[in-house]
């Protein structure tokens, strides 16, 4: 996206961390509004299997939760947020400087044009049990995809939660 707004095939574009620091570090771009500033702590990203899948496949399921438990609670100690840029950084991964990264990581809001703020509330990958599957947020992801038809399966509800929708085990392997 950036590479296509430097040659002036984009005027913008709508993204999450880092890829909005990279259009700021490169000159190309601003963050008009993060969006922390609109809804404070708001879901980032989901992690869905189909009903067909997780039923089929149950222990897959609960590797794969077990597994985002695990990096999410590596990832919210800010001692490991260091490696953690190391590691994504690297052009196998999202070729970005560390510092891009890190900022991001730690809450340093840098919106471009010389506004810049310590965030209130930096990433975080575990803590509020963000990563908890509850069926009332599978409902609220997947609201608009039905109304509008994207997806075929049948209405989830706070009520009615499918496997997909089943707590994952904390204790590690």
């Amino acid at each position: 996206m950036g590479a296509q707004m430097k040659i002036g095939k984009m005027d913008g574009y709508c993204v999450g961390k880092p890829w909005n620091a990279r259009a700021i570090a490169d000159g190309i771009g601003y963050t008009s509004v993060a969006t922390q500033d609109i809804w404070k702590h708001h879901p980032e990203k989901a992690c869905a299997f189909t009903e067909e899948s997780a039923e089929k496949n149950p222990k897959n399921v609960k590797a794969a939760l077990d597994a985002l438990h695990e990096a999410s609670v590596w990832l919210d100690d800010y001692a490991n947020r260091l490696e953690r840029c190391a590691l994504v950084s690297k052009a196998t991964y999202i070729n970005y400087d560390q510092k891009i990264i890190l900022g991001r990581l730690l809450g340093d809001l840098d919106y471009g044009g010389g506004r810049k703020r310590k965030g209130e509330s930096p990433m975080h990958f575990s803590k509020r049990n963000c990563n908890y599957p509850q069926a009332k947020y599978a409902a609220w992801f997947l609201s608009p995809y039905r109304r509008r038809a994207s997806s075929p399966a049948r209405p989830i509800t706070p009520a009615s939660p499918n496997a997909s929708c089943a707590p994952t085990s904390t204790k590690r392997r």
